[in-house]
């Protein structure tokens, strides 16, 4: 029996034939021979193949496998990829096997691979130390090819947030994926979000495509340097403070509605504010400060001024409305 190797075959344009293996099984005793012919599909005779009408192919006594070749017509026209077909029809000194009829594929490398960034946003926490980016190659991915891909400060900084790029990115024949990466340098310090800019430029064995720039995102992963200070001591659950215009009071309401009073300038053996004496006021028995009701916000009247008649706003849960209260 002879047949075709398999139903599909793919060539490149650049290719001189492509060649169509035929097997012969189930015995090779004595001279063998099949016909074949080619079939125009969207691949035309005479501009990307040189077509055989019929054919023969010869198997001598003893051989098991025979290649048919078909020239291939290179152009350097952008067209795709194209087919014909190749189809077996009579053996003379064996039968024809199941495997008759196969297409061939000529994949057109005149068309120009396009470089792109994978995604058009990209998001990094800035502990994580770098951010992995994706360039790709699609089309026609014959022969190497290459592209530049490079960096640019946003409100990022080279140096200081991350490492600056400048890099020719390889793609060996048939690869369409690369992947680079950027260092993030954690500088301890917290601040905002911080964005850089990436772009492609310069190919080679191909073209830019539209997706040719993106945003990175450093995310900061730094809680701040606070100076923690402990500014008043001997309070029962505050909830709001305020300072008198002056910067010298801090008001200071607490869940059961007294309000207390430390003067920044008044200062105990441990440097922290001492409380007045007495509160300010004491709304204790206007508030149910039980739980997570109580007295929540306050305000100062801009023009306050300690020892003059003033108006304080305290918003004890128990009411509807802010308290008014009159000194």
């Amino acid at each position: 029996m002879i047949r075709l190797d398999t139903n599909s075959y793919e060539v490149r344009e650049a290719d001189a034939t492509a060649r169509i293996k035929l097997v012969r099984e189930n015995g090779s005793q004595g001279v063998a021979t099949v016909t074949y012919r080619t079939v125009q599909e969207s691949a035309t005779d005479g501009s990307d193949y040189t077509g055989t009408q019929t054919g023969l192919a010869t198997f001598e006594d003893g051989q098991t496998t025979a290649i048919i070749d078909i020239p291939l017509l290179n152009d350097t026209i952008a067209e795709g990829s194209e087919i014909f077909g190749v189809s077996l029809g009579s053996g003379i000194g064996a039968g024809v096997g199941l495997i008759r009829t196969a297409n061939v594929t000529i994949v057109d490398d005149d068309a120009n691979a396009t470089y792109t960034i994978a995604q058009p946003e990209y998001s990094a926490p800035e502990s994580e130390g770098k951010a992995i980016i994706e360039v790709k190659r699609g089309g026609i991915l014959f022969g190497a090819g290459s592209v530049r891909l490079k960096t640019a400060d946003g409100t990022a900084v080279a140096g200081s947030d991350y490492t600056a790029i400048d890099q020719v990115i390889t793609f060996l024949d048939g690869q369409s994926t690369q992947t680079v990466e950027i260092t993030l340098i954690k500088d301890g310090l917290g601040e905002r979000n911080e964005t850089l800019n990436l772009s492609l430029s310069e190919p080679t064995g191909g073209i830019i495509g539209n997706q040719n720039t993106a945003l990175l995102n450093i995310l900061d992963s730094d809680p701040g340097s606070f100076d923690r200070k402990k500014l008043v001591q001997g309070l029962t659950t505050p909830t709001a403070i305020e300072w008198t215009p002056d910067g010298r009071y801090m008001f200071i309401l607490q869940q059961d509605g007294v309000l207390q009073v430390a003067d920044t300038q008044d200062l105990d053996k441990n440097g922290q504010y001492k409380l007045k004496s007495k509160p300010f006021v004491d709304l204790s028995g206007e508030v149910n400060g039980i739980r997570d009701r109580g007295a929540l916000g306050l305000a100062i009247d801009p023009q306050f001024a300690m020892g003059d008649p003033t108006c304080i706003f305290c918003t004890p849960t128990i009411r509807q409305k802010p308290l008014k209260i009159v000194v």
